[in-house]
């Protein structure tokens, strides 16, 4: 199962966020799919590119931190 979310503002991008053999992937618009790996209270992370995504499952947003900047999501 597949969910997108888009960002506002300056980063106006869509990425898929999808589930798959057990592994939590994402992938922005143009882009290839990356692994996600959780460090627990709905924080994910992947080193090689220093991301962090962090999930509000209650307010269907998440925050998406790269290199010092951060770019807000809601569920599409």
């Amino acid at each position: 199962m597949s969910q997108v979310f888009c960002g506002r503002k300056c980063c106006k991008r869509e990425i898929k966020y999808c589930y798959e053999n057990g592994v939590l992937k994402a992938q922005a618009t143009g882009q290839p799919s990356f692994p996600l790996d959780y460090k627990g209270n709905n924080e994910f992370t992947f080193d090689k590119i220093n991301v962090k995504v962090i999930f509000n499952p209650e307010k269907s947003t998440l925050i998406m931190e790269q290199n010092g900047l951060k770019y807000n999501y809601t569920k599409k």
